[in-house]
C-alpha cells in the first residue's frame, strides 16, 4: 500500500485541514501529451483519485488515524475469482467539533455544483509485472485508464514489459486538484486470477498536486472511447474471455468485493433477482431510470451512471433544490447548511427521522435508500450537536445522475460488457430506524398512485461529462472541412478576378487583346467551382 508523504503542498496543502478531507473531482480528463505541451480534454467522474488528497486515510490493514474509521473484516472467505476491496472512510468535518462560522445558512436558491465529492473509498490488490508485484489500486467504473505510480513499480525490473513502438510515449491526467502523467508501457497484468497479456499501463512518474495518497493507482474499468491508451482493462478482460464483473460495496462491518463474472449466490440477491438495463451512452455505464421519494416522482426516463469510483449521489444543481424539498419538510431543511469550506450539504443528524425515503427506479422496480444511509455522521458543531453530511448532493447540469457508493453499497451491481447491460439487485437491507419501517409501508401502499413527475428527464446529449461526443466531433470536424473548402475556393476566385481586373487595364492601352482563356494561359490561376 502506499503511504503518506510527509506534508501536502500546493493544492493539497489547503485540503489539509478536517473540512476539505473529502477531496475527490466529478471529471478528469486524459490526453497525450507531446514534447510540445499537453491539452486537456474534460472527462467523466475522478477515478476516486483525490479522497485522500490532503487528508491522512488508512487502510484496512494499516495503522488508524484520528478520525478514520475502518469496516471490521466478516469471517467469511472471498468468492473464487474475486478481490477483496478494502473499505477507507474519513470523517469530512472532522472528529472533534467544527465552529459555527463553518457553516451558513442553506439558501436553495443558489445551489453550486460540488468540486470535489469523496469521503469512502474501496481499494483492492492488482499484480503487475514477472515475477508479479502487488499494487493496490482503486477499481473505477468512471474511468476507463489505468496507472500506477512509477515510483512503485520498476520496469526494468519485470521481464515481461516492453514499450510500445509508434505510440504515443506520455499520457496525462488531468484532476480537479492536480495533473498524473507518465510513460505508456505494456506489461503483464493479473486481476482476481485472471491473467492479462501486454496489457496497456500509464507509469505515473509525475503527480502533481496529490501528495497524499493511500493507494498506488486507479483501475478504469469504463469503455475504450474514454480511455487515450492504446487498450483498456475492459478490452483485456474481453480477450480473455471475460465479459462481466460485479461488485459488492459493503456497510461498515461488511467485506466487500470486486469479482469477474456473474454475482455468486451467497451474496443473497433479494426481491426478483437481477433486474437488467441496457446501457445508454458509449463511454460510461450509464442507464436509465428514475428518481422517487416518498410517493412522488423527481423525474422519469433520466440518464443514471453507476461510478464506483464517487462516494455519493450526484443530482443536477438545478433538480437538487426540488429533491431537497421533497426528501425533508420545511421545519427540518431550515435545520440544515452548507459548509463553508467543503460546500457540502450538511444537517442535524437527528433530521433522518423526517427524512423520506429515497428511490431509484429501474425497469419500474425500486431500489429504496433509507434516510439512515444517506446521513452520514461527520462531527459535532459548537453547540454538541452532531452533524451529519448528506449523501445526495449537487453535480454539473452537463452529466447525468452519478449513482456512487451511497446507492451501490444497497445493491449487488454487475456490469456486462458482452451484452452492454446493466444488472442491479437488492441486498435486502432492512430498515433501522423505527420512523423508516412506518414510511416504508406507507410508501408501498401509495405506489399505484405515485404523482406525476415534479421534473422533466435529465439525459445529456453532448457526451455525458458536458464534451461532445466521438461522432459529435467527427461529424464538426467534417463540416468544418466542408466549409474551409468551401471558402477557400471562393477567395481563390476572388483573388483570381481581382488579378485580372488589375491585369487588363496595361494591356489594352498596349493595344494588346485576347480572350479569358489565352490570358489564362499566360500563366494565370484558373478557378472553377
Amino acid at each position: 500500500a502506499a503511504v503518506a508523504a510527509p506534508q501536502a503542498t500546493g493544492a493539497a496543502a489547503s485540503a489539509a485541514h478536517p473540512p476539505a478531507d473529502m477531496a475527490r473531482p466529478p471529471k478528469k480528463s486524459s490526453t497525450p501529451a507531446s514534447a510540445q505541451g499537453v491539452a486537456q480534454r474534460p472527462r467523466f467522474s475522478a477515478a476516486a483519485l483525490l479522497a485522500a488528497a490532503g487528508a491522512a486515510l488508512v487502510v484496512a490493514h494499516g495503522a488508524a488515524e484520528p478520525g478514520a474509521d475502518i469496516a471490521a473484516a466478516a469471517a467469511d472467505e472471498p468468492p473464487t475469482g474475486s478481490v477483496e476491496l478494502r473499505r477507507v472512510r474519513r470523517l469530512p468535518l472532522g472528529p472533534s467539533g467544527t465552529p459555527e462560522a463553518e457553516f451558513q445558512p442553506l439558501q436553495l436558491s443558489d445551489v453550486e455544483p460540488l468540486a470535489n465529492i469523496g469521503n469512502v473509498q474501496y481499494l483492492g490488490d492488482v499484480e503487475i509485472g514477472t515475477p508479479g508485484r502487488r499494487f493496490q489500486v482503486i477499481f473505477d467504473t468512471g474511468s476507463s485508464d489505468f496507472w500506477v505510480e512509477d515510483g512503485k513499480f520498476s520496469s526494468c525490473s519485470s521481464s515481461t514489459m516492453h514499450r510500445l513502438p509508434g505510440y504515443v510515449p506520455r499520457v496525462s491526467i488531468f484532476y480537479s486538484i492536480g495533473v498524473v502523467s507518465g510513460e505508456v508501457i505494456s506489461d503483464r497484468m493479473r486481476i482476481a486470477g485472471t491473467e492479462l497479456r501486454d496489457q496497456t499501463i500509464i507509469l505515473a512518474g509525475s503527480i502533481r498536486g496529490l501528495d497524499h495518497r493511500f493507494f498506488d493507482g486507479v483501475l478504469g474499468l469504463a469503455f475504450p472511447l474514454l480511455s487515450h491508451t492504446q487498450s483498456t482493462v475492459l478490452q483485456g478482460l474481453r480477450q480473455a474471455n471475460v465479459g462481466v464483473f460485479s461488485f459488492r460495496l459493503g456497510f461498515e462491518g461488511e467485506r466487500s468485493y470486486f469479482k469477474l463474472g456473474m454475482p455468486p449466490p451467497s451474496w443473497a440477491l433479494q426481491g426478483h433477482g437481477l433486474n437488467f438495463a441496457p446501457v445508454v451512452a458509449p463511454e460510461w455505464w450509464t442507464l436509465e431510470g428514475g428518481l422517487v421519494v416518498g410517493d412522488r416522482w423527481i423525474l422519469q426516463k433520466s440518464y443514471l451512471a453507476l461510478d464506483t469510483g464517487t462516494s455519493y449521489i450526484t443530482v443536477p444543481a438545478p433538480y437538487f433544490q426540488v429533491l431537497l424539498q421533497e426528501l425533508m419538510p420545511e421545519h427540518a431543511l431550515r435545520k440544515c447548511s452548507t459548509h463553508r469550506g467543503t460546500r457540502y450539504f450538511v444537517c442535524p443528524c437527528r433530521n433522518r427521522h423526517d427524512a423520506n425515503i429515497l428511490y431509484v427506479t429501474v425497469n419500474w422496480e425500486d431500489f429504496p435508500i433509507y434516510p439512515e444511509d444517506l446521513f452520514t455522521p461527520a462531527g459535532w458543531s459548537s453547540g454538541g450537536e452532531e452533524q451529519c453530511v448528506l449523501e445526495v448532493q449537487p453535480g454539473r447540469e452537463a452529466l447525468p445522475l452519478i449513482l456512487g457508493d451511497t446507492f451501490l453499497r444497497t445493491v449487488v451491481a454487475v456490469f456486462d460488457a458482452e451484452r452492454f447491460r446493466i444488472g442491479i439487485a437488492q441486498r435486502g437491507r432492512e430498515p433501522r430506524l423505527r420512523d423508516t419501517k412506518r414510511r416504508l409501508e406507507e410508501d408501498k401502499a401509495k405506489r399505484a398512485s405515485r404523482a406525476p413527475a415534479i421534473l422533466p428527464p435529465h439525459r445529456p446529449q453532448m457526451g455525458v461529462d458536458g464534451t461532445p461526443s466521438l461522432w459529435a466531433i467527427l461529424g464538426a470536424m467534417g463540416v468544418g472541412a466542408a466549409l474551409g473548402t468551401v471558402f477557400g475556393q471562393l477567395l481563390g476566385c476572388l483573388r483570381v478576378s481581382g488579378w485580372r481586373k488589375a491585369s487588363s487595364e496595361p494591356a489594352v492601352a498596349s493595344g494588346r487583346t485576347g480572350s479569358a482563356a489565352e490570358d489564362g494561359e499566360a500563366g494565370a490561376p484558373y478557378c472553377r467551382m
